[in-house]
């Protein structure tokens, strides 16, 4: 019969620390290494940002490419939530406020969009735009989240004030798109012409056009762009989650 042995040690909640890691920092330093990644925002680090008051005028691009997302009038600035996601901190967008980043969208056909959220309204809001159209977005519906003016797309109620990790991934080249959010995702639509993917400027919060009704209401903690299809990368996909488990746990 085998012999139990009892360890000298009481784990207090402090200990229990001790044997799980909530440290994205080695995860985020992989994240910045992939070739692919067109730009990163860490939304919940004012030391990335400029404040105006308590509004955030910019936002740095950790990327080597330097893309950051700006916002020139201070009144349409979204601002700084200490308190989203349990305390991980975020941007908070009232539906009147959103930024941009010049040239984030390559001359790629190939891209996926990474986004942390909190809706704080129901109806149509955009997460994500290109500035100069409106078809190649990220966005979400009462029953729905997708990308790509709704090629790839997600038919569910779960971006109802809940955390959602959200990853959209197309590919004009071969009409694939394909939506990630939590434990959901979609099957990839049958092959169809995007014509319109292209390099540019990109709206966070907002349409390119004037579809104020539609603009974020809710907390960002991160946004990502990579030039590639992270429907076939599965690796990456699970660093994605992994760092959105362990930043807003």
């Amino acid at each position: 019969m085998g012999q139990i042995v009892r360890l000298n040690e009481s784990f207090s909640g402090a200990g229990l620390q001790k044997l799980v890691s909530y440290d994205t920092s080695k995860i985020r330093d992989e994240l910045l290494k992939i070739t692919t990644l067109r730009g990163f925002y860490d939304l919940t680090d004012t030391s990335n940002m400029t404040l105006s008051g308590a509004s955030v005028t910019q936002v740095n691009d950790l990327s080597a490419n330097a893309l950051h997302f700006k916002q020139a009038v201070t009144a349409s600035a979204p601002t700084f939530n200490a308190a989203a996601f349990g305390g991980a901190g975020g941007l908070a967008f009232n539906g009147s406020q959103w930024l941009q980043a010049v040239n984030l969208f390559s001359g790629s056909k190939i891209r996926t969009i990474v986004l942390f959220f909190r809706a704080k309204k129901s109806g149509t809001l955009i997460l994500l735009s290109r500035a100069a159209d409106t078809y190649e977005n990220a966005y979400i519906g009462d029953t729905h989240i997708s990308v790509i003016s709704g090629f790839g797309r997600i038919d569910t109620d779960i971006q109802s004030y809940k955390n959602i990790n959200y990853i959209g991934a197309y590919d004009a080249t071969t009409g694939q798109a394909k939506v990630y959010a939590n434990e959901l995702s979609s099957t990839n639509n049958d092959p169809f012409t995007i014509s319109r993917v292209a390099a540019g400027a990109v709206n966070l919060g907002r349409w390119s056009d004037a579809n104020e009704a539609s603009k974020f209401v809710g907390d960002i903690g991160h946004v990502m762009v990579f030039d590639e299809d992270l429907s076939k990368n599965a690796a990456v996909r699970n660093l994605i989650a992994e760092y959105s488990m362990r930043k807003y746990q």
